[in-house]
């Protein structure tokens, strides 16, 4: 019952001006991991996604999905 009376949000202004960025995401044998002392989640990665290019992630759980984020 807590969430049905909860102040409105203040709106945000979305109407700046803001510059479009542009062009490829590039990953180059990208590694990344958790901890120093755990294995990789990502291990030599190498993927270009070019502009205006939609992608999916998908894996297992652990597998680094938000990690590529």
């Amino acid at each position: 019952m807590q969430y049905v009376v909860l102040k409105r949000e203040q709106e945000v202004d979305n109407s700046r001006d803001e510059k479009k960025i542009s062009g490829p995401i590039e990953f180059l044998d990208v590694e990344m991991r958790y901890s120093f002392k755990l294995r990789p989640a990502l291990h030599g990665l190498n993927f270009t996604i070019k502009d205006g290019e939609k992608i999916a992630v998908v894996g297992r759980t652990g597998s680094g999905k938000s990690s590529l984020f």
